[in-house]
């Protein structure tokens, strides 16, 4: 793995774990209604008559 990207991946693990135990808030989070959420797993869900 190329170095830089693997320090990134370094970086991004330490955050993961600061925000798991409250030491830092997440940069961005998302909410999203039931309805919403309804909605996108339908969008994305594979019919299982296609199958």
């Amino acid at each position: 793995m190329d170095d830089k990207l693997f320090q990134k991946l370094i970086e991004s693990a330490s955050q993961a774990a600061e925000i798991v135990h409250g030491e830092r808030g997440p940069s961005r989070m998302f909410e999203g209604t039931s309805d919403v959420v309804r909605e996108i797993r339908a969008q994305t869900t594979p019919n299982k008559e296609s199958q």
